[in-house]
C-alpha cells in the first residue's frame, strides 16, 4: 500500500489526527498528486488500494493524467472504468482522444470521434469567466457575443505578442490537432 510506503498518511491518521473522514474527494486528490509526478504506478496502485470503487472522477483524473505522461494503454484502462459506470460520457470520450492525438494516433481519434457522433454524444464547450465592476462576462473559444468582443480579442493579440518579445515560447505538445507546427503558435 502506497501508505506503507510513506508517499501519504492512511485515512485512519486523516481522521484520528485531523478528525477528517476519507471521501472520494480526498482520494482523487490523491490520484492527482501521485498523477502529477508522473507515478502512474503508484496511482494504480493506490486505487486499487482504496476501500471503495474508484468513481469516475478518480479514474478521470488517472486519464488526465495517462494523457500528460503519454500513458495510453492505462489511459485506455481509465477510460474503460469510466464507461463502466457512466457509459453515456462524453469528457471520458474526449480525453481518450486527446490521449491519442497527442500520441499523434490520428486513426484512433478518428474512429473515437466517429464512435461519439454515432451515439450522439456532444461535448459541452468550456467557458471561461471574469468579474468586473460587479458583472461577470463569460467566454468560449471563438465567442463573439460579448459586446466588447473584438476589442477583447486586439488585446489579447497584443498580450500575446509582448509576452513573446519577452521570450515566452508557448508549449505546442497539448494542441491536439494534426496541424503545422506554426499554426500551433
Amino acid at each position: 500500500m502506497i501508505a506503507a510506503k510513506g508517499f501519504l498518511p492512511s485515512s485512519d491518521s486523516m481522521y484520528e489526527v485531523h478528525g477528517i473522514v476519507t471521501r472520494m474527494e480526498h482520494y482523487a486528490c490523491m490520484v492527482d498528486l501521485l498523477g502529477r509526478s508522473g507515478l502512474l504506478v503508484e496511482a494504480m496502485e493506490f486505487i486499487n488500494s482504496m476501500p471503495f470503487m474508484a468513481d469516475a472522477l478518480v479514474w478521470r483524473t488517472l486519464l488526465g493524467a495517462c494523457r500528460v505522461h503519454g500513458n495510453t494503454e492505462l489511459g485506455k484502462h481509465a477510460v474503460e472504468m469510466i464507461l463502466e459506470q457512466e457509459p453515456n460520457d462524453p469528457a471520458a470520450y474526449i480525453l481518450l482522444s486527446n490521449l491519442h492525438a497527442s500520441a499523434s494516433q490520428w486513426r484512433d481519434v478518428a474512429k473515437i470521434r466517429k464512435s461519439m457522433k454515432e451515439q450522439n454524444l456532444i461535448k459541452e464547450a468550456g467557458y471561461s469567466w471574469i468579474e468586473v465592476e460587479n458583472m461577470v462576462h463569460r467566454f468560449h473559444v471563438g465567442d463573439t457575443s460579448h459586446p466588447q468582443a473584438w476589442e477583447i480579442y486586439r488585446e489579447m493579440d497584443q498580450l500575446a505578442s509582448r509576452i513573446i518579445e519577452m521570450g515566452y515560447i508557448p508549449d505546442t505538445d497539448f494542441v491536439l490537432h494534426d496541424v503545422e507546427e506554426e499554426q500551433k503558435k
